[in-house]
């Protein structure tokens, strides 16, 4: 690629001349000149801070760790004429369906259609795909593309740009540096919408979607409670009495955010409310000095976190699921202990999943048990099968968690749930669970604001599962759960409605 081609690459996208058109028709034929490059996406890894030593007084010992994953965004191509950036290959982004509409309708989608050997943006490419899920699906489907056949995709338009809008509010309100959104249905695993922004972009790529990882805090919690059940640690009517405090035998304590005790809880109660010191008590319980862990990874593995999803899109990260071999392999020195299981019993520590695997992972929550290969194109023109297992999950287990889901959106029998401020006011019914973690950036610490959750099927809509993560903006409550509130309004009710800020007891 020449130095000014290369300079090219790097402009803004806004610096360029005046008409949408243009802009679009010139991206798009850059694009093709470009295709066989890097993606420009850039890997970011960091030494991590270990756990206080046993002994200390008491008080929260979470380990505060830089984020491990994939950071960077794509790079936004740069826009001018360039007469000799015409190759072959054409690419046509058509389509517009409301919320709701099946799967598979015909022009109910965006469509990618190549033909011919030169590159045209068509009459309606203003309402056609984001670019960066466009060159993505290129990127993946090259070969069919450039044997001119025509994909469509499952992405719903004014979902797409309802949850872009909302996303890029909660960064700008809460002075955030990224974020990110999947909403994913639980039933066929396709994607109706998928995307990321950074600051200063109005829109990211989709690299804070499928190729960062970070911790994910609560909205873990969920994977620990299927895993306690079945490996028989813990049942659904067994309570515990939270005090706020829960202490390991070797001293170490962990508190509550906001040193809240919520008392005598179920099982449902525990994810109605956050309460992070249950979850610590089946974190202890769960523990394995095992290679591969224990009950806990296992479960989680099978959720599919840990490893990749398979998701037609490029760059997938595969996170990491802590277990005692892992840590050996990430720091050398140390050794596995009952604290380290705790912290990724509460989604903290080394844990690193991304949006699409905490998608995938709700959506088999939410499904019964069927953990789905997501995609973008239909899932006939895939080169994975749709369905990627098949988990035996009893009835009484997966209502005590969707109950507790349940109860965080809309309370659970007199108690006030996590994110009711955010949810309550909805008419169709949402699950879920917010998360917030504390990394180090530049420096300082920030926290990480997470919202997982889901619809179920009704008169008015399909199912839909939503995860959005918003970047060192704050309590996921507060900057990721609004996100996720208008999402689902767009979905259920054919506009996103208010941006509703939740609060948090760590405040």
């Amino acid at each position: 690629m020449s130095s000014a081609l290369q300079r090219v690459r790097e402009l803004r996208p806004e610096v360029t001349p005046p008409t949408a058109q243009a802009r679009q028709s010139a991206r798009q034929r850059l694009l093709a000149v470009i295709e066989d490059e890097p993606p420009g996406l850039h890997a970011h890894r960091a030494r991590r801070a270990r756990q206080p030593t046993p002994g200390g007084p008491v008080g929260p010992t979470r380990r505060i760790v830089p984020n491990l994953g994939r950071l960077g965004a794509l790079v936004p191509a740069g826009v001018v004429a360039v007469a000799a950036a015409v190759v072959a290959g054409a690419l046509v982004l058509l389509g517009h369906h409301p919320s709701g509409t099946p799967v598979g309708s015909a022009g109910g989608h965006g469509r990618i259609e190549a033909a011919g050997g030169s590159v045209l943006v068509g009459p309606h490419a203003h309402a056609g795909l984001p670019a960066a899920i466009a060159e993505g699906l290129r990127r993946e489907y090259r070969t069919t593309l450039r044997a001119g056949k025509t994909i469509y995709t499952s992405i719903d338009l004014p979902l797409e740009r309802a949850a872009e809008r909302s996303l890029r509010h909660s960064i700008a309100v809460n002075h955030g540096s990224g974020g990110a959104f999947v909403a994913l249905d639980p039933s066929t695993g396709a994607v109706e919408a998928i995307g990321s922004a950074t600051v200063g972009k109005a829109r990211g790529g989709l690299d804070r979607a499928v190729s960062v990882a970070e911790t994910t805090g609560g909205a873990f919690a969920p994977i620990t409670a299927l895993a306690a059940m079945r490996a028989g640690v813990w049942s659904p009517q067994e309570t515990y009495d939270d005090t706020g405090t829960f202490c390991l035998q070797s001293n170490p304590c962990y508190r509550n955010p906001g040193k809240a005790a919520y008392g005598v809880l179920t099982l449902s109660h525990a994810l109605a409310v956050d309460s992070s010191t249950f979850f610590d008590n089946l974190g202890a319980r769960l523990n394995s000095s095992a290679a591969n862990g224990g009950a806990l990874q296992s479960w989680a593995r099978r959720l599919g976190l840990g490893s990749t999803t398979g998701i037609d899109l490029p760059d997938e990260t595969a996170g990491l699921l802590p277990t005692p071999k892992a840590l050996r392999e990430l720091h050398p020195p140390i050794r596995w202990s009952e604290a380290d299981n705790i912290n990724l019993a509460v989604g903290q520590g080394d844990l690193a999943i991304s949006p699409i695997q905490l998608a995938v992972a709700y959506a088999a929550l939410s499904n019964g048990g069927t953990v789905l290969v997501p995609h973008l194109a239909p899932a006939g023109t895939t080169t994975a099968p749709p369905v990627r297992r098949h988990l035996p999950l009893p009835t009484s287990d997966l209502a005590a968690i969707r109950a507790g889901l349940r109860g965080s959106a809309a309370g659970l029998s007199g108690v006030a749930g996590t994110t009711q401020r955010v949810f309550g006011s909805l008419p169709e019914p949402v699950g879920g669970a917010p998360g917030s973690t504390q990394t180090i950036s530049r420096g300082r610490e920030v926290i990480n604001g997470w919202y997982a959750g889901y619809v179920a099927s009704s008169t008015h809509s399909r199912p839909l599962v939503v995860v959005v993560l918003v970047q060192h903006a704050g309590f996921g409550a507060v900057t990721a759960a609004p996100v996720a509130r208008q999402i689902f309004s767009q979905w259920t009710a054919g506009h996103p409605g208010p941006f509703v800020p939740g609060t948090s007891v760590a405040q």
